[in-house]
């Protein structure tokens, strides 16, 4: 125990050096690694690395070291902060809807907090407007919104996204979605009979809107 104590000291006054002195931040966080590969509890090495969360191009890799250890402990505040760091620095859609899906579950699921989860299924509803993943991401945030009552933010976020569908069938059925919503849940005929038109302009024969119209 006494040798991987002094093995755990020696790596992080390595990476202080490296990174107070040096300003190797890379190379600091290749000794914080190896600490807390040795021992995962290790609070100096945890502590520094999490001070390399502020650190603008040391972030992101902080972050993707730190996410297993938050996720082994069950702790989902700062999980969660070291998710939207990796949601920011990640370009690839497939990617990033993977972290923001993880996101939403965390804040649902762990913190029972419907409301921000809603936040992060907006976001990754947002970027798969375009993608074939978009029926999931509709899904969860009509779940999301039925959860927290808020059919506004909900018919808010479908209006946003639907000129990015690509897909004619899911277009046409969330311009219906924001017409209905309109009329059932927010009293607001003319939004409503905007949207009708609008599916009609796509689908003119489409028997839900011209139904809805006639009424």
């Amino acid at each position: 125990v006494d040798v991987v104590d002094e093995r755990l000291d020696l790596l992080t006054r390595l990476g202080d050096v490296r990174r107070n002195l040096l300003g190797e931040v890379d190379a600091a966080i290749d000794a914080y690694r190896e600490a807390l590969t040795l021992s995962p509890s290790h609070a100096k090495s945890r502590e520094a690395v999490e001070a390399l969360l502020d650190h603008e191009t040391a972030r992101k890799d902080a972050a993707d070291l730190l996410r297993p250890l938050y996720e082994a402990d069950d702790a989902h505040e700062k999980l969660l902060r070291v998710l939207d760091i990796q949601i920011d620095g990640t370009d690839g859609v497939d990617e990033k809807l993977q972290l923001l899906a993880l996101a939403a579950d965390v804040a649902e699921g762990r913190l029972h907090d419907a409301t921000r989860a809603f936040v992060y299924a907006a976001r990754g509803t947002r970027h798969a407007a375009a993608e074939p993943q978009l029926g999931e991401w509709l899904q969860r945030v009509e779940r999301l919104a039925e959860k927290n009552g808020d059919f506004k933010g909900l018919c808010a976020l479908l209006r946003e996204v639907a000129g990015d569908i690509l897909d004619e069938d899911r277009q046409v059925a969330v311009l219906l979605r924001v017409a209905d919503l309109g009329r059932d849940k927010l009293d607001d005929l003319d939004l409503a009979r905007e949207y009708y038109e609008k599916a009609l302009e796509l689908r003119g024969d489409d028997e839900h809107a011209l139904l809805a119209l006639e009424a």
